[in-house]
């Protein structure tokens, strides 16, 4: 077993250690991993996310790409189900509609009738209240992710901190400084 952990640490987590990023890179980096994940249909995550790391570099506000692209797979096939009914659920709060009556109850009559994909392609009035439901969901799920984020990134610098004293910290201020100074 503590080969395993040993390889699953070396494998995996060490470059993540590594990693140089201060608490409000990796709060950035887990919200707009989970924000994406959440708000955007699978297949459109990933072009949306390289857009918005690009973007968040010119800004000066960048996070880390691969790290967030993996937050992207909370919307993988065995989450997709319960993540969709949720949406529905909050959807139909919003919107006012109940679950299993009005047009929700049509909606999927006519899918059951006519199969899934020519039922979901005249029903365009579920797609909006699954819009609306997801959009609340995502919103809250990476604002909480953000601040998880920055106190894992917190502890991570502290734990640096801890383990190479002052030089490593002074070196990587002098380092964050200059790399400003020349964006500007």
């Amino acid at each position: 077993m503590a080969f395993l952990r040993r390889q699953y640490f070396r494998r995996f987590l060490r470059p993540i250690n590594r990693l140089e990023l201060d608490p409000a890179a990796v709060g950035r980096t887990v919200m707009v991993g989970l924000g994406v994940g959440l708000a955007v249909p699978p297949g459109f995550q990933l072009v949306l996310l390289f857009g918005l790391w690009w973007v968040g570099r010119r800004a000066g506000r960048g996070f880390n790409l691969p790290i967030a692209a993996l937050l992207t797979g909370i919307t993988n096939p065995l989450t997709f189900v319960p993540i969709y009914t949720a949406y529905l659920a909050v959807g139909c709060g919003l919107t006012g509609c109940e679950i299993g009556q009005g047009p929700v109850r049509d909606i999927v009559e006519r899918m059951a009738e006519a199969g899934f994909w020519t039922g979901l392609a005249g029903s365009w009035r579920l797609l909006g209240i699954i819009a609306v439901g997801g959009l609340p969901i995502a919103a809250a799920v990476a604002v909480s992710g953000y601040h998880f984020g920055w106190y894992v990134g917190d502890r991570l610098r502290r734990r640096r901190h801890r383990r190479f004293g002052d030089l490593r910290s002074a070196r990587l201020d002098v380092r964050r400084s200059s790399q400003r100074a020349s964006e500007r």
